[in-house]
C-alpha cells in the first residue's frame, strides 16, 4: 500500500482499473497511480516537503500535474 493512500482519495478496483487501461487521471489519485496510468514524467519539480509538480508531454500536449503530500492536486 501506497504511504500516502490515507489521505487520497479511495478509487475502487474497478474505478482504479478503468482509469488505468484508458491512460487517465483524476485528482486524488497518488504518485503511484499517476504512473501506472501516464507513466514516469519527463520531469519533476520539488517546490517543497509537501509539493511537487510533474511536467509531462502527451499527445501534442503539455501537461503540468500538481502533488500535494503525494496526491494529485490538478493540472494544467
Amino acid at each position: 500500500m501506497d504511504a500516502n493512500e490515507d489521505v487520497c482519495r479511495r478509487f475502487s478496483s474497478t474505478e482504479s482499473r478503468r482509469l488505468r487501461i484508458e491512460k487517465r487521471i483524476a485528482k486524488g489519485m497518488t504518485e503511484a497511480q499517476v504512473r501506472a496510468s501516464w507513466g514516469n514524467p519527463s520531469q519533476v519539480d520539488q517546490l517543497s516537503d509537501e509539493q511537487s509538480q510533474w511536467f509531462y508531454r502527451r499527445f501534442g500536449e503539455s501537461y503540468f500535474l500538481t502533488f500535494l503530500n503525494g496526491c494529485l492536486q490538478g493540472w494544467r
